[in-house]
């Protein structure tokens, strides 16, 4: 598990995290990410998901093949910034989710380098 805190520019305030987490093919990983509720809005995770597909597909070796991420039913804004990072909704699964400590439904976001 790789974990980073993403911390705001202009004033150091610390407004979420974003991760990754190996599985055991190690060409795979899984993404999550999370914003402070009064930071929503202001594109802090597509660019902080941005840079972390240009890491894990670019920048480290060997590189990773394959990205996965879920989002859990009604999370239409983090659905939107997956998809603006390239990543497919290709299907629907159990997820765990951080929010409520339990299993939730979820949408299984992937996303691969071609070539």
């Amino acid at each position: 598990m790789h974990d980073l805190l993403l911390e705001r520019l202009s004033d150091g305030r610390v407004i979420g995290g974003i991760g990754l987490v190996v599985a055991e093919n190690p060409v795979l990983a899984t993404c999550g990410y999370w914003i402070a509720r009064d930071q929503w809005g202001n594109g802090y995770a597509r660019e902080a998901l941005a840079r972390l597909v240009r890491f894990a597909f670019f920048e480290i070796s060997p590189p990773f093949a394959r990205l996965e991420a879920c989002v859990h039913v009604g999370n239409e804004a983090s659905r939107r910034v997956l998809e603006s990072c390239g990543f497919l909704d290709i299907g629907m699964e159990e997820c765990p989710c951080a929010a409520t400590g339990g299993v939730e439904a979820a949408h299984l976001y992937a996303l691969r380098v071609e070539g």
